[in-house]
């Protein structure tokens, strides 16, 4: 048995933050969010689960949501439904302001998707580890070049 196509939802979400740990971490949540509605056979387009790994590839040419803006005005164009997943920041968001902006000049309804208390943890937990990972990675390629630093501080 097949299932009856489903529409394609645009999913939105908050995204640049001077924290990349913040940024990645805002990537895995919207990223599990259309996985959830994946299996529950809602189909998403989440441009940051799109965008994420090849900015991550481009570096500092990703650039911010000028960059992205005419890609993801096509996206928001193709998918008849429009929905907000309200992380934080989604309400300071430039990005998803002007996809709001967007959405409604084309007569799409702005669904809202409020993250529950443990999508919100996991947020948290997320951004943490980020941080961590970035971190050893850091420690890591300074010690193939070879630093060593001078002195140890207690407690670190």
């Amino acid at each position: 048995m097949t299932r009856p196509a489903a529409e394609l939802t645009y999913l939105a979400a908050p995204y640049t933050h001077n924290d990349k740990a913040i940024e990645a971490a805002r990537f895995a949540a919207v990223t599990r969010k259309a996985a959830q509605w994946f299996a529950a056979g809602r189909l998403a387009f989440s441009p940051l689960t799109h965008s994420h790994p090849i900015a991550r590839l481009l570096g500092p040419a990703a650039g911010d949501w000028k960059t992205w803006a005419a890609f993801d005005t096509a996206m928001v164009r193709a998918c008849p439904r429009f929905a907000v997943y309200r992380l934080p920041g989604f309400d300071t968001s430039t990005g998803v302001a002007a996809e709001i902006k967007l959405a409604k000049g084309l007569g799409r309804t702005i669904d809202y998707v409020d993250p529950t208390a443990l999508a919100l943890a996991a947020l948290e937990r997320d951004a943490e580890t980020f941080r961590l990972l970035d971190h050893l990675q850091l420690s890591a390629a300074a010690t193939r070049a070879g630093y060593v630093p001078d002195t140890i501080e207690a407690g670190q």
